[in-house]
């Protein structure tokens, strides 16, 4: 998971599939906080159904890999999981 900080750009995609997907919006906002359980609920059964030998990449706001993962993000930051949710490293300042 790489924290957001900025919305996607134009250009150096072409190797990627991007889909948007509503579970990895913040619930940090009072508007949205009632939204974090079926969020979280969704997320999780999105990646339990993936048959992939390739890697995710998702690209979130800190409270949903707060919430997913247990852990603290910096901007910039990815965060390498396993399918299970296990952190197995963290990549500070990327950009």
């Amino acid at each position: 998971m790489i924290r957001h900080v900025y919305a996607p750009g134009n250009g150096g995609l072409d190797n990627f599939s991007i889909e948007t997907n509503s579970f990895l919006n913040t619930f940090y906002d009072t508007r949205f906080q009632n939204n974090e359980d079926e969020q979280v609920i969704k997320l999780k059964e999105y990646i339990k159904k993936l048959q992939r030998k390739k890697n995710l990449i998702l690209i979130t706001h800190y409270v949903v890999i707060s919430e997913i993962l247990n852990v603290s993000s910096n901007l910039s930051e990815i965060i390498i999981s396993d399918i299970k949710f296990n952190v197995i490293e963290k990549l500070k300042n990327i950009l």
